[in-house]
């Protein structure tokens, strides 16, 4: 186990000298379990086939047993790292062992975000997982079956709407779309907004009692004016 510091981030690296994890043993497993056809499982790499590991209720587990087997555990660690902004990877190789990367800011308390507005409402996105702002004509997005999408530099860029995603009262359609261009598992997506507002850094409270683990929301957030 190891620590060091790659700009603003931490990351400990945990490894062992285990028998590793053997990318075959990984796809017979999620045909078995029904996870995916054999076609699939076959097309994937061998990077994509080790990230199973942290999908939800997948196991290579023979039998479960009180503590292990259930496949709940890999999956627990990533959506803890992950709502600190943090991320986990895996590496590993047969026969020899397995490495677990754990990518943290080194300050989880404090947030740089970017506010937006939303329908009336106020929001902010970390500035880590914003690429670029824009501002496109709403004619210029197109329908792609039943999602949205418009060209930057030569990019298909996915629009998504905030306010649908949210669930939120939708505002009047504007000429012009305002757009922020986020990076999800490292793919560009464009989220339309009403209005962007300006950078600020906020202690981030996480959500807890009936709101825990609401899907889209890392917490909340008490500004210097008070709300």
């Amino acid at each position: 186990m190891g620590a060091s510091q790659d700009n603003d981030q931490v990351i400990i690296r945990i490894t062992d000298d285990g028998r590793g994890i053997d990318p075959a043993v990984m796809r017979e497993k999620a045909v078995e379990k029904g996870v995916m056809d054999r076609e699939t499982a076959q097309r994937l790499s061998d990077g994509e086939v080790m990230d199973l590991i942290f999908a939800a209720g997948f196991s290579t587990a023979a039998a479960v047993t009180d503590i292990s087997g259930r496949g709940v555990g890999m999956d627990a660690v990533r959506t803890a790292i992950e709502k600190t902004g943090g991320r986990v990877e895996l590496s590993s190789i047969p026969g020899t062992g397995t490495t677990g990367s754990l990518h943290l800011p080194l300050s989880m308390a404090v947030t740089r975000v970017m506010t937006l507005e939303v329908s009336g409402r106020q929001f902010g996105i970390p500035m880590d997982e914003i690429a670029e702002t824009v501002r496109i004509p709403r004619a210029d997005v197109v329908a792609i079956k039943d999602k949205e999408a418009f060209l930057l530099r030569d990019r298909i860029i996915p629009l998504v709407h905030l306010d649908r995603l949210l669930d939120l009262p939708p505002k009047a359609e504007a000429e012009e779309i305002a757009v922020l261009v986020v990076r999800i598992d490292k793919q560009a997506v464009g989220l339309a907004i009403e209005a962007f507002g300006e950078g600020m850094e906020v202690i981030v409270k996480p959500l807890d009692g009936p709101l825990a683990g609401m899907p889209g929301y890392l917490g909340t957030a008490l500004l210097g004016d008070g709300r």
